[in-house]
């Protein structure tokens, strides 16, 4: 007689899950919920800066040395410029921008563009003159932009100044980032696009690696060690567990195919037995 082999089912030593896993699972969640909310309410501040008086972290492109105009210091930039602004979080910004055509070249434009995103033309006045733009930076786009920057980018017309034979775009006094709405997790969606990445993340492994055999007790320490760590970059570099945090909004693609890795983990094994 032929027999017909039946595959047997993954078996863990005790019911699985039992209510000593969904207690863990549910402890190692709240901590993580915690940490996530943590870094989640942290509010961005506003960056304000003079044109000479330029925080290390901000990005220059063809951005010239410092002059001054009376009282004003300020930089001249080429025709194509880039300023970028690290900010503390997703938040919609006003952007405030002091600038000058120079007293030998008025009516010019400029176009502004922030993180490809084109916000218009200006008119350029010999005076110097504030002018005021607002961008949405969502958590996704946050999160992707190289250092959590706003990236300022001037496209001027060009011109030379008398007796000089450089060819230059626009004088550019002070750069402002002011949010005027910081995403908060509770009062917005992204406490979702915060925490439930997160929290599932944690649970499928949880669940993988006890389908894999490994036991109750070691898999709780292991992973309490890990949301130990979680907790210590969040109190000391709050800003990249922010970004951290929000990695599967940026990258929504890679993140998934890590879900089903994990997720097909314990099957994999058992076919490879």
């Amino acid at each position: 007689m032929i027999g017909v082999r039946h595959d047997a089912p993954i078996v863990l030593r005790g019911a699985w899950p039992d209510r000593r896993d969904a207690l863990l699972l549910g402890g190692l969640m709240a901590a993580l919920a915690l940490i996530v909310l943590y870094v989640g309410l942290r509010s961005p501040g506003p960056v304000i800066f003079a044109a000479d008086q330029i925080p290390a972290n901000v990005i220059l492109h063809t951005v010239l040395e410092p002059e001054r105009d009376g009282a004003i210091p300020f930089r001249w930039t080429k025709p194509h410029a880039l300023i970028g602004v690290p900010v503390g979080g997703p938040a919609r910004y006003q952007l405030a921008l002091r600038l000058s055509a120079g007293t030998d070249a008025p009516g010019r434009t400029v176009r502004v563009t922030i993180n490809g995103r084109d916000l218009g033309v200006v008119a350029l006045g010999a005076a110097w003159r504030d002018y005021l733009f607002t961008y949405d930076f969502t958590p996704g786009a946050w999160a992707s932009a190289p250092q959590g920057a706003l990236s300022i980018v001037l496209d001027a017309e060009p011109t030379i100044p008398p007796g000089e034979e450089r060819t230059v775009g626009v004088r550019v006094a002070t750069v402002g980032a002011t949010p005027l709405f910081a995403a908060r997790p509770l009062l917005r969606p992204n406490w979702a696009l915060l925490a439930l990445p997160a929290l599932g993340l944690l649970a499928l492994v949880y669940a993988a690696l006890r389908l894999g055999g490994v036991r109750r007790g070691l898999l709780g320490l292991g992973l309490g060690f890990v949301l130990l760590g979680c907790a210590l970059l969040a109190a000391l570099a709050r800003g990249d567990a922010l970004a951290l945090a929000y990695q599967p909004v940026a990258q929504v693609a890679p993140f998934a195919i890590l879900l089903a890795a994990i997720a097909a983990a314990p099957w994999a094994a058992r076919s490879a037995r």
